[in-house]
């Protein structure tokens, strides 16, 4: 799972109808230490890319991941999970998509879950096993749409054949020199 698929997944039950920008503001300020959030360059970002990494047009680089992965505060994500579960009675739902997504999970320990799913999210991250969907070594690559792409071009008309006359006019001596 990427961390975009993550966001969304929770963004409906725990934003608190907040932008997109600002619950990534939320989610990773709240994983890592109080102490190390001056320092993450990640929090820093413009709002575009911080939006960005909530809806999948941008991956979390591995350095950042690691950032915040050395400096993550489990039990105060989770108690912060739990508290935004707990306004809007949503542990039902959240426990209804961790198993949708097959994470197995006790139906009473739901933040925990969220906590080490997002854990293990990093841990791919840093490690590069977590793939993108734009990787041409991805099994959903399309070979043949890239195929009937080049046949396509191939079957255009060509422009016609103009022989190149012996001198410029003078309107076209300025793009010559």
């Amino acid at each position: 799972m990427k961390f975009s698929d993550y966001a969304q997944g929770l963004l409906p039950y725990i934003s608190g109808g907040a932008s997109e920008p600002i619950f990534f503001t939320e989610i990773i300020g709240n994983f890592i230490q109080d102490a190390a959030m001056d320092a993450c360059a990640v929090l820093k970002r413009k709002p575009d890319t911080r939006y960005r990494y909530i809806k999948g047009g941008r991956d979390i680089q591995a350095k950042d991941a690691q950032y915040i992965y050395d400096h993550r505060d489990m039990d105060k994500y989770s108690e912060w999970l739990s508290d935004q579960m707990d306004n809007s009675d949503s542990f039902d739902a959240v426990s209804a998509w961790l198993t949708k997504c097959e994470i197995d999970h006790d139906k009473y320990r739901v933040a925990d879950a969220c906590s080490t799913l997002l854990e293990s999210i990093l841990l791919e991250t840093i490690t590069g096993t977590a793939t993108s969907e734009n990787d041409p070594g991805s099994s959903e690559y399309d070979f043949k749409l890239v195929e009937e792409i080049q046949e396509k071009i191939k079957s255009l008309p060509r422009p016609t054949e103009v022989s190149v006359p012996l001198e410029a006019t003078n309107e076209e001596q300025g793009y010559i020199n």
